[in-house]
């Protein structure tokens, strides 16, 4: 009798371990979903990160990959502050893949700089402005995550460095991965979202 309990309890635990592996990989599946098209940037450097993003078609090469957005911040540039601790802890940044929240604060991501206006198809004379003016659906739905293009200063604001680019480029077969200057960078995918670590 004192068996068959054993015995019992152990196909109850390997059930349960089961069920927990299963929903562990049903967590991440729906996670990997929920991240798609999301951007992270993270800056591990002792440098201070000015930027601008872009989105783009990369399958409409004849139509100069429309629809093609590019962040265009009232305040110029966007900047990304050094990291608190260098090589360890990263300054980040996160922007999800519809861009008309990219004005609005994330207290998960507190020094994201935040984009409030974007141009389409190299129209910078009337970019669509945050929040009263959003970004059309159909632009932001057409397009995906293409690149950053940053600039690097030191703490006092000096240019030291750049530009460099990253990313995906209109007719171009593959993205430029990485680049090595005052600061390295990398560009990749995982996750089902587009990731730049500056280093």
């Amino acid at each position: 009798m004192e068996n068959t309990t054993r015995k019992s309890t152990k196909i109850t635990n390997h059930k349960t371990k089961a069920m927990k592996k299963l929903i562990l990989l049903a967590a991440f599946f729906s996670s990997f979903c929920i991240s798609a098209q999301d951007l992270y940037i993270q800056n591990y450097t002792d440098t201070v990160i000015q930027f601008v993003v872009w989105r783009l078609n990369p399958s409409n090469i004849a139509g100069n990959c429309s629809p093609n957005l590019q962040s265009t911040s009232s305040g110029g540039l966007s900047t990304l502050t050094y990291a608190p601790v260098v090589n360890t802890v990263p300054a980040e940044a996160y922007y999800y893949g519809d861009i008309n929240t990219s004005n609005t604060f994330n207290a998960s991501y507190p020094l994201t700089p935040l984009i409030d206006a974007w141009t389409y198809d190299s129209n910078y004379s009337t970019p669509y402005t945050l929040p009263s003016n959003p970004v059309p659906t159909a632009y932001i739905t057409g397009s995906q995550w293409g690149g950053i293009k940053l600039g690097v200063q030191d703490h006092f604001g000096n240019n030291i460095g750049g530009y460099y680019s990253l990313g995906h480029f209109c007719g171009s077969a593959t993205p430029v991965t990485a680049f090595s200057g005052v600061i390295q960078g990398s560009y990749f995918q995982f996750g089902g979202a587009d990731w730049v670590v500056l280093y």
